[in-house]
């Protein structure tokens, strides 16, 4: 994938972002928000065909579909900058993952339920992600 070098960004009448672009890209990724102005749903296009959703229902609970692929993320005991746990639902399978934060509330592991880390994310000093990365393919 090519980055662009300039962004092209659409606003609802409210303010929200609508639509964004990339130059030399063909990637874009639709906004759909809700009455209370809170994201409903994202869309993101390959050419124009569709190939990753986000649906959000309330403050807990996140549809993720990917290239046909349905996930189900409900977060328990808060919302999703809050919970300190959230259960990846696929098919019949349910997996817990545990949210460890930083003191700005910025998830800085996830693991599962035997303590073992699935992702590891580090923040610069204003709170932008630096990067990710899986656990397993760099500790050494």
């Amino acid at each position: 994938m090519t980055y662009a070098k300039n962004q092209n960004i659409t606003y609802t009448s409210f303010e929200k972002v609508s639509t964004i672009a990339e130059d030399l890209s063909t990637y874009t990724a639709d906004f759909v928000y809700n009455p209370d102005d809170a994201r409903a749903k994202m869309t993101v296009k390959n050419n124009g065909v569709p190939f990753f959703a986000r649906t959000y229902i309330g403050g807990s609970y996140i549809k993720e579909w990917l290239n046909g692929v349905e996930k189900d993320y409900t977060f328990v005991g808060g919302d999703a900058y809050s919970a300190p746990v959230v259960i990846e639902s696929s098919g019949t399978t349910k997996t817990p993952y545990f949210l460890l934060r930083d003191y700005l509330g910025n998830i800085t592991h996830v693991a599962n339920n035997n303590g073992s880390l699935k992702y590891e994310y580090s923040y610069d000093a204003c709170s932008v992600k630096l990067g990710f990365c899986k656990c397993s393919e760099t500790k050494t």
